[in-house]
């Protein structure tokens, strides 16, 4: 195992800890202070895995230029005729990403969204408003243990789809029985 999945796994360990807490705190601030912490780590979990399936793709044409501008983050620009991948950084919405992920590997987009996709839009919403704060927000451990549901679900999807395997962190589970 690299490195840098041994890290994505970390992450993930991490968000599960930082739950867990979470549920166990009876003070309110180190209750979110454990929740906010959980969530940011789950994320940071699935942007390593979606880095990492990308980052397959870099070399070879199986993908548009500009699907791969979007996957990489990196800008597209038109030089001497035909486009080009540049080191530019231009980052992309998650959603984006999984979605042309999905669209050029699933034989069936919509299918392989199922339930997890809308709590993974709704959990980005929430992360969203933690990280660009414009008003007081908390979160509940349920909420982050739907985020985390939908992070594994997505990502087991996304294996799936693209290399015909379940995603083998999907089935772990959390302190306290919980299971993905």
């Amino acid at each position: 195992m690299s490195e840098f999945v041994d890290y994505a796994k970390d992450l993930m360990e991490s968000a599960k800890g930082f739950a867990e807490k979470g549920r166990r705190e009876s003070n309110s601030s180190l209750k979110q202070a454990y929740l906010r912490a959980s969530l940011l780590h789950g994320f940071s979990f699935l942007e390593a895995h979606l880095n990492e399936i990308s980052d397959h793709f870099h070399n070879k044409e199986t993908l548009t230029v500009h699907d791969m501008g979007v996957l990489l983050e990196r800008e597209v620009r038109l030089s001497k005729g035909q486009f080009k991948l540049t080191t530019t950084p231009r980052f992309s919405r998650i959603t984006d990403r999984i979605e042309i992920l999905l669209k050029n590997f699933s034989k069936d987009p919509i299918k392989s969204k199922g339930s997890w996709y809308s709590d993974l839009k709704s959990s980005l919403e929430t992360r969203n408003k933690l990280v660009h704060p414009k008003e007081k927000h908390e979160i509940s451990h349920a909420d982050v243990m739907r985020a985390l549901r939908a992070i594994v679900d997505c990502i087991d999807a996304l294996f799936q789809a693209i290399f015909s395997k379940k995603f083998p962190y999907k089935g772990k589970s959390f302190e306290g029985g919980f299971s993905f």
